[in-house]
């Protein structure tokens, strides 16, 4: 990597080399879209406000953000600059551009004052630099004047930083197996998995942001998850120092020592006896669970504060980190693959890292931005808003101050999303809760029957996530007034790309972590939400030395779950998997836990009664088993709870415990927030923007 500082304008050539080889670039060709140039007037006028202004803007004109909604309904169109930068100039270029997000780059070491840095116990106390802190407000609070969404971003700086972390002591980086970018070797740097650098300063960094997102409107904490002036990238070959070896060896009771398998030697070792892929199961885990404890630090702050990083990559790091992360709000992934000329994946790219982490909201990027001409850059941002919704570029300072570049990104937003018809009048829109045959649904209808053509609704969850319904078309009335009723029992497991589906802010944890991932599971890397059949996951086996295992789902917020359905592989590719006992628990606070009624199978096994006494016995080997799997479902009423436990037992000897697909089923409850189209264009909801869904109970 370039040793060069991205701080306030990160030039575009510090990235160039890596973005060149991270990404596949796919070089496509491309037809005119026609725009036309923005007059001085579509421009506000520049301010004359000097730096004496920046605090010109009273706070109370301000407030917090509330909730995120805002993820679905209108998406992200962000741009990443120095927090320097934003002055009155750059955020009327921002607004004529029609970008709705900024990310504030700052350095870590410039915002937090690590020469106060000290332990108390195992919390890392940092105090902050004031002037950097007040600048960051004050141009946070000038581009939300104007309707601009803010997130604090923080890039780490090692030659800066790695004195601190001497300091405090930190477990430093080896480098290990086919990589790119990093020598193989020790590293001064902070490891993966370095609890100073991550769950402190990191941990302290955020803390301030999510105090700070109280008082203004910042909507989340992200990071730049390379280190530059020295440091690595966590990619797949890292992650093999003495420390985290040494803590893989004793989770798996492998017969060695780090003294056998001296730091150098590892990766080959792994890789010799088989253990390679566990090993990164490990890692994904420990950063996992890295991610998750700071998301519950932060949450604890403010639970609508969305945290994420760049670069999104399919390593064990970055999936395992940005899954942690993720908790009644999704975690925030931008990357880079749409670099220079586009690849034409925008969708499939975010259906690939959303389906394998529930958790992640995913953004395509551009970076550099001046790889384009204006009108290559507002062809592919009309394409990837029309597929995702979300984009981001990189440092567009130098694009964003010439006008063929703002008419282009204008255009292109203007041309995915219809400007609103302002002959419409305003649409009011009552709720209410119905039981149909036994299930909830919420009933939207507007007051008035005088709208030009049948409205669709789109009804979005506060706290982000897949809408409970997209566009659907409301059915007129026998008073002539328009009504349409959604489902309120959910599949709170699926992701935002399935039909009907609702996404909840999900996580998952195995104990102990699966060995293998096979079957089904032939390209994924993790139990995550499976695209091909509406379910939770894929396929996960235990070695055959393990009688008992557990996965646990963790929803960060409470529903009334309904219904849990298991789809088990009887067959695997060593023909050894076999049928598990499974029990079912739930809790609302994950310490008093609640057995639920037992699983049942309409096609049980011969030689175990799993299911009804005069059910039909049906051998393992049987071919009617779909795919050789069998599918449990339990159904617990409507019983509050916020986690939910499956518990396994090995049934038969000489073989694999086995997971497959999980899905659950529970009654969304909660504020929902209501769009409405009208010939193909956005009309104003005035009364009924927000509704509170209550609890629906027995």
């Amino acid at each position: 990597m370039p040793k060069c500082r991205p701080a306030d304008v990160m030039p575009a050539r510090c990235r160039s080399l890596y973005g060149a080889f991270t990404i596949f670039v796919v070089v496509v060709g491309m037809a005119a879209v026609p725009f036309r140039r923005l007059s001085s007037a579509e421009i506000p006028a520049a301010s004359t406000a000097t730096s004496s202004s920046e605090t010109s803007i009273p706070d109370s004109a301000i407030r917090p953000l509330e909730g995120c909604a805002w993820l679905g309904e209108d998406g992200i169109r962000a741009a990443w600059l120095g927090y320097k930068l934003v002055d009155d100039d750059m955020v009327r270029r921002l607004k004529a551009a029609r970008i709705n997000a900024v990310f504030l780059t700052h350095q870590m070491q410039d915002l937090l004052d690590l020469d106060s840095a000290k332990w108390d116990g195992d919390q890392l106390q940092v105090g902050h630099r004031e002037v950097t802190l007040q600048r960051l407000i004050a141009n946070t609070k000038r581009a939300a004047s104007q309707g601009i969404r803010v997130f604090w971003l923080a890039n780490y700086e090692l030659n800066h930083t790695l004195p601190h972390l001497k300091r405090l002591g930190y477990q430093s980086a080896f480098t290990e197996g086919p990589a790119r970018f990093i020598r193989p070797g020790p590293h001064d740097d902070a490891a993966a998995l370095d609890r100073t650098f991550w769950l402190g300063m990191t941990g302290a960094h955020g803390e301030l942001v999510a105090r700070m997102s109280l008082e203004y409107p910042i909507a989340g904490a992200l990071y730049d998850t390379e280190h530059y002036g020295g440091g690595i990238m966590y990619l797949q070959g890292s992650g093999f120092s003495d420390a985290t070896f040494e803590k893989w060896l004793t989770s798996r009771n492998v017969d060695t020592t780090i003294e056998k398998v001296p730091a150098g030697t590892r990766y080959e070792y792994l890789k010799s006896t088989g253990h390679l892929p566990d090993y990164f199961d490990f890692l994904e885990d420990s950063a996992y669970a890295q991610g998750r404890e700071l998301a519950l630090r932060w949450h604890a702050i403010n639970p609508h504060l969305i945290s994420g990083t760049w670069p999104l990559l399919d390593s064990w790091f970055s999936q395992g980190f940005l899954r942690g992360l993720g908790g009644a709000v999704p975690s925030l992934g931008f990357s880079g693959v749409e670099y220079y000329h586009g690849s034409e994946q925008s969708k499939s790219m975010a259906e690939f890292f959303e389906s394998r982490n529930t958790n992640l909201y995913y953004m395509a990027g551009f970076y550099p931005p001046h790889a384009y001409t204006s009108q290559q850059l507002g062809e592919h941002v009309e394409r990837i808003l029309g597929q995702t919704g979300n984009y981001w570029m990189l440092s567009p300072q130098e694009q964003l101050r010439q006008d063929e570049y703002l008419d282009a990104l204008r255009t292109a937003y203007e041309n995915s999303h219809p400007a609103t018809d302002t002959d419409q009048p305003p649409v009011d829109l009552y709720y209410s809760v119905l039981d149909i045959d036994g299930e909830p649904f919420l009933q939207v209808e507007t007051k008035s029957a005088s709208l030009d053509g049948s409205p669709l609704l789109s009804l979005y969850s506060k706290l982000g996530g897949a809408p409970l319904c997209s566009r659907l078309l409301m059915n007129r009335t026998e008073l002539g007034t328009w009504m349409a009723r959604v489902p309120l029992l959910r599949r709170l497991t699926n992701n935002r790309y399935q039909p009907n589906g609702f996404r909840a802010g999900v996580v998952y944890e195995f104990d102990p972590i699966p060995r293998e991932y096979q079957y089904e599971d032939t390209y994924h890397t993790k139990l995550t939400d499976g695209r091909a059949y509406g379910y939770f996951g894929t396929t996960v086996a235990w070695s055959k030395t393990v009688k008992q295992s557990a996965v646990l789902f963790d929803f960060h917020r409470e529903y009334n779950v309904t219904r849990v359905e298991v789809a088990q592989p009887t067959k695997l590719e060593d023909r050894q998997g076999g049928p598990t006992e499974l029990r079912l628990l739930l809790s609302r606070d994950s310490k008093d836990w609640s057995p639920a009624p037992s699983f049942r199978t309409s096609f049980p096994i011969a030689g175990r009664d799993y299911s009804e006494p005069d059910a039909t016995k049906v051998d393992l080997q049987d071919p009617r088993h779909s795919r050789a799997w069998l599918s449990w479902v339990t159904n617990t009423g409507r019983t509050p709870a916020r986690q939910i436990k499956i518990e396994m037992t090995r049934v038969r000897n000489n073989s694999s415990i086995s997971l497959g697909e999980v899905v659950v089923w529970g009654i969304f409850e909660g504020e929902v927030q209501a769009a409405l189209h009208l010939n193909g264009r956005p009309a104003t909801v005035r009364e009924g923007k927000r509704w509170n869904v209550p609890r629906q109970s027995e």
